[in-house]
């Protein structure tokens, strides 16, 4: 009887330790496998809106911070996949950029759909030019058409996920818009007119 007994305690003993080294095993092939990642890459899409109709619903936010605030900049950032390269217009959220004087500072509207977003002014010293017509004649269509033609949809094609930033400001020479598509080891950029739809540069690094 006494045997029996021993034998049957040798018995759960062995089977405790089968279920502890399964379980061990199993703990050790978890921490050794590569954690799961769940990545969402950023493209920057957005419900399309005019830049004028952005301008619209972003003046009335300017205005309550300053009365005095007017427009300097217009930009927009986009990621886009292969299949939006042939689109006439990019669908981009617009974030403009306003200044006062009295504030001493530049504020930043965006709207995102049917979003408008504020974003705290910051302090600067100079004083920007304004943007004297939006939209201007030459919009950010004509920008995107012209960046694409002038190697610009080639270099999207080489570069694949690089982002895409649209921006719009008054320079010495009228406003221009410069369009410049970037990843992390290329670069690329256009100049375009914004009055007569010109190329007036091309850089790449």
């Amino acid at each position: 009887m006494q045997r029996q007994r021993w034998i049957l305690i040798g018995l759960i003993g062995a089977i405790l330790m089968a279920v502890v080294l399964i379980v061990g095993w199993i703990f050790v092939e978890q921490l050794l496998q590569p954690p799961i990642r769940f990545e969402t890459k950023w493209d920057g899409l957005a419900p399309p809106v005019l830049l004028e109709e952005a301008k619209r619903r972003a003046d009335p936010q300017a205005e309550t911070w300053a009365e005095d605030a007017i427009l300097i900049k217009a930009e927009a950032t986009w990621r886009p996949s292969e299949d939006w390269l042939q689109t006439e217009y990019p669908p981009v959220a617009w974030s403009l950029n306003y200044y006062s004087a009295q504030e001493s500072a530049v504020a930043t509207v965006t709207v995102h759909g049917e979003q408008i977003l504020w974003v705290p002014a910051i302090n600067i010293d100079s004083t920007p030019t304004p943007l004297p017509r939006i939209p201007p004649l030459q919009g950010v269509d004509v920008a995107w058409l012209s960046f694409r033609a002038a190697g610009g949809e080639d270099f999207l094609r080489e570069q694949q996920g690089a982002a895409v930033q649209f921006r719009l400001e008054q320079t010495s020479e009228g406003p221009q818009w410069t369009v410049i598509s970037y990843s992390p080891t290329a670069y690329y950029s256009v100049i375009v007119d914004a009055e007569n739809g010109q190329l007036i540069a091309v850089e790449e690094k």
